[in-house]
């Protein structure tokens, strides 16, 4: 079983600077080699000025052994849930769920980036602005719709270039996806899979009613 490390940047280097967003964590792995092959990608995207996504296990590589972060900028976009808020906050999840809005406000003090806090109510925020999206439904806390999240994320900063705006709509798309597709079935939880494609019926419907 392999894994990515600082080795695996030389057959990026060549090909990275093609890209206006990339997304980096979904599936990843954990250990020393892929956090510091997380960090120094991180480094490498903002140095070629390529917004980031970061989720999942690339967010466990943020806060160093020595108590240092990764620098960011708002370009970069961090989609926690509450458990890796408070990992990266050094808190436990229920103070995170205590108060949400605060966690969202020390994540951006503490990153720079603009963060996307999952849950009920889901809050995004930069220094400038803020937005809670109350679309969705509880199956959203299915396996792998955080990584569907992210992909739309990632889609949307390559095409509109901020990062905001970018976060809110994608975090609203998704939501109402999810509502899709409870509207459409009886049945209990979906698969991600079914989330990412009713993400494109979402935006057809949208473009029909305009």
């Amino acid at each position: 079983r392999g894994c990515l490390c600082s080795q695996s940047l030389t057959s990026l280097r060549d090909i990275l600077s093609t890209f206006s967003a990339v997304v980096i964590g979904p599936g990843l792995g954990r250990g020393g080699e892929v956090e510091m092959f997380v960090r120094e990608f991180l480094e490498l995207a903002q140095s070629e000025r390529i917004q980031a996504v970061i989720d999942a296990d690339a967010l466990r590589a943020l806060p160093t052994s020595q108590g240092e972060r990764v620098p960011l900028t708002r370009g970069a976009i961090l989609t926690p849930h509450p458990g890796e808020a408070a990992f990266l906050l050094g808190t436990t999840t229920t103070e995170v769920q205590k108060d949400r809005f605060t966690a969202a406000e020390r994540l951006l003090d503490a990153t720079k980036a603009t963060i996307l806090l999952k849950g009920a109510g889901t809050i995004i925020l930069n220094e400038e602005m803020g937005y809670v999206s109350l679309a969705g439904t509880p199956h959203l806390g299915t396996a792998g719709s955080g990584d569907v999240l992210s992909g739309v994320l990632g889609a949307l900063i390559g095409q509109t270039g901020t990062a905001l705006m970018a976060t809110a709509l994608g975090a609203y798309l998704h939501g109402k996806a999810a509502e899709y597709i409870f509207s459409n079935q009886t049945q209990g939880p979906f698969p991600a899979s079914h989330l990412a494609s009713a993400v494109s019926c979402v935006l057809g419907e949208h473009q029909r009613a305009r």
